[in-house]
C-alpha cells in the first residue's frame, strides 16, 4: 500500500516489514531487559512482604549475587511468550494463571527432587475452631507448590507484564540501536548466566555436604572444585543470604 504525504511516497508494507524485522532481531534483547526487570521486581516483592508478614525485612534473593530472584524473571519471560499472541484480556489472565501456577509448581518440584529444599511450601493459611478441633478451610485449592489464589496472582501478573511493562521495554529497546541493544543483551545473559550457575553450584553441594555428614550418602573424594566450594560458599554463609530456604524430610 503506498500513498503520498507531503510529495513523499511512504509504502506501508515496507514500513511493517521493517518494524517487524527489527522486533525480530531485538527481541532477545527485549526478554533480557524483561528477565532482569522482572528478577528485581520479584527480590523487591518478597523482600517487602516479608515485612507484613514477619514485622521485619528478610532476605529474599535467589542467587548469590545481586538483589534478584530468577523465579520472577523466568516467570515474565513466560508469562510474555505465552500472552502476546493473545488479545482478548480474559484469555490472557487465565491463560498467564495457567501457565505461571504449572511454572511455579514444576520449579518447586524440581527443588524439592534435586536439593530436597525450597523456599516456598504452602499451605491454607485459613483456619476455624469448633470446640477443641480445629479445620483447615480451603485446603484443596493448596498444592505445595502452588495453590489456586497464587496462581490467579500469576495470571494478574501477566496482564500486567503484557499490557504495563512489556511495553515500555520495547518502546526502550526500539530507540536503542540493534547492535547496541544486543551487547548490552549479552552481557547481561553472561553475567547472570555465572551467578545461577554458581548459585546451583553451591547449594548442590550444600545438599552432597550436609547429606554425607548425616546420613553417610552422596559422599564425595574431596577435589579442586568441592574445596572451592567448601571454603567460599559454606553453611553460614548460604543460610545468611537463602534466609527462606528450608530442608524438607
Amino acid at each position: 500500500m503506498k500513498f503520498k504525504v507531503l510529495f513523499l511516497d511512504v509504502n506501508i508494507d515496507k514500513l511493517e516489514e521493517e518494524r517487524e524485522y527489527y522486533f525480530k532481531q531485538s527481541y532477545f534483547a527485549k526478554l533480557v531487559f524483561l528477565f532482569t526487570i522482572g528478577c528485581f521486581a520479584g527480590w523487591l516483592w518478597e523482600t517487602v512482604l516479608s515485612f507484613f508478614q514477619f514485622g521485619k525485612f528478610y532476605s529474599r534473593v535467589g542467587v548469590l549475587y545481586g538483589p534478584l530472584n530468577p523465579i520472577y524473571g523466568i516467570g515474565v519471560v513466560i508469562m510474555v511468550l505465552f500472552l502476546r499472541p493473545i488479545k482478548k484480556w480474559y484469555n490472557q489472565l487465565i491463560i498467564g494463571a495457567i501457565a505461571g501456577g504449572s511454572f511455579e509448581y514444576i520449579a518447586w518440584a524440581m527443588s524439592m527432587i534435586v536439593l530436597n529444599s525450597a523456599t516456598w511450601n504452602y499451605s491454607s493459611p485459613f483456619t476455624i475452631t469448633i470446640g477443641e478441633t480445629t479445620y483447615t478451610l480451603f485446603k484443596w485449592a493448596y498444592w505445595g507448590g502452588t495453590s489456586l489464589f497464587h496462581s490467579f496472582f500469576w495470571g494478574l501478573c501477566g496482564l500486567a507484564c503484557i499490557r504495563l511493562f512489556f511495553p515500555p521495554i520495547n518502546k526502550l529497546v526500539d530507540r536503542m540501536s540493534l547492535d547496541f541493544a544486543n551487547y548490552i543483551a549479552v552481557i547481561l545473559t553472561v553475567l547472570l548466566a555465572i551467578d545461577i550457575f554458581l548459585t546451583c553450584a553451591a547449594l548442590l553441594r550444600q545438599m552432597t555436604r550436609n547429606s554425607c555428614a548425616t546420613t553417610g550418602k552422596l559422599c564425595f573424594k574431596d577435589n579442586i572444585i568441592t574445596i572451592w566450594l567448601d571454603e567460599h560458599y559454606p553453611d553460614s554463609l548460604l543460610e545468611e543470604i537463602f534466609q527462606n530456604l528450608k530442608k524438607y524430610d
